[in-house]
């Protein structure tokens, strides 16, 4: 179990070095605590902490220390396209877990279409439904791309087609699997800046709605403003109250429709009293049970994420497997 944990760190840690997005950590960086481990001198009166893992995979399932070696987590974020009889049985070994199944809200993986899973689900939500460069009639690909052509993940605006589809689609196809609900990756109050930049750098002629007329590109905050509500909404109409739909929000976000949102970076992007209303503020609107992340993405937002998670009844320090 510590030398499965320690290996993970430090892969880990060679990630932040090598994709160079993450600032250079300022506090702890000891690989062996960049997890949910107890701190080596816990108080033996503290609950243990609840974590929440990202993402399980079929290979961690086949795993023979499975369920045994991620017997901290209470959650788990999946990878969706996990057979029935996969879910079912992750479910059987561990019944006091949440498993949730991982979508988007923005970009689209490339999932092969020898999956079941993936061919089923570009079949619905097929690539007309994508933002296009009209200079070069191509899909706009703004997250994983890499300079090849084809890297990286379908970039979509939401709006109302690709809502109905996505909703759709989850609630008799993903879900079916039997997952305990969502997590929505993507799911912010306001397009992120950075996303609009990297567009505007991409093309100056793109079309968001397929009718091959460019778009103006000012015009996406407000269509996603309108549609990302929607989206919610109609998905907890479609599943029921009993589902559990997670938003990783990036930053402040109240929907009623959520049980509850994720942050990245407690103690870099944001501090504890911060991250703390944000996550108090959804709680205070949404669906019940409130069930919320704060992930660990870089060394340095571990300490204050293990300060946080106590204090937010219903949030999991996350621990990022990739």
């Amino acid at each position: 179990m510590l030398l499965r944990k320690l290996t993970i760190g430090i892969m880990y840690a060679i990630l932040f070095c090598l994709f160079g997005c993450l600032a250079e950590p300022s506090g702890q960086s000891d690989p062996k605590k960049f997890g949910p481990d107890p701190d080596p001198d816990p108080d033996p009166d503290a609950e243990p902490m609840s974590a929440a893992f990202y993402t399980l995979t079929g290979a961690h399932l086949r795993d023979e220390a499975w369920p045994d070696a991620w017997s901290e987590y209470s959650v788990f974020v999946c990878n969706a396209s996990l057979p029935a009889e996969t879910v079912a049985t992750a479910k059987e070994s561990r019944p006091d877990a949440r498993f949730l199944a991982y979508t988007n809200v923005a970009d689209i993986y490339n999932g092969s279409l020898a999956n079941p899973y993936w061919a089923a689900f570009h079949a619905a939500f097929d690539s007309t439904l994508y933002v296009r460069d009209l200079n070069t009639d191509t899909v706009v690909r703004l997250f994983g791309a890499d300079g090849t052509p084809g890297s990286g993940h379908g970039y979509f605006v939401m709006r109302k087609p690709s809502a109905d589809i996505l909703v759709a689609f989850h609630r008799d196809v993903t879900l079916a699997a039997g997952f305990d609900g969502l997590y929505l990756d993507n799911c912010t109050a306001d397009v992120p800046n950075w996303r609009l930049d990297l567009l505007a750098g991409v093309s100056n002629r793109v079309d968001i709605d397929n009718d091959g007329v460019a778009d103006p590109q000012t015009i996406i905050p407000d269509v996603y403003g309108t549609w990302r509500p929607y989206y919610t909404e109609q998905l907890r109409a479609a599943v029921g109250p009993d589902r559990i739909l997670v938003g990783n929000s990036g930053g402040a976000l109240e929907d009623a429709t959520l049980n509850g949102i994720t942050l990245e970076g407690v103690g870099d992007r944001f501090d504890v009293v911060e991250a703390s209303n944000i996550f108090e503020s959804q709680r205070a609107v949404g669906t019940a049970p409130f069930l919320g992340v704060a992930w660990v993405t870089t060394p340095a937002s571990d300490l204050p994420t293990r300060e946080l998670v106590p204090a937010v009844n219903g949030l999991h320090y996350g621990f990022i497997a990739e």
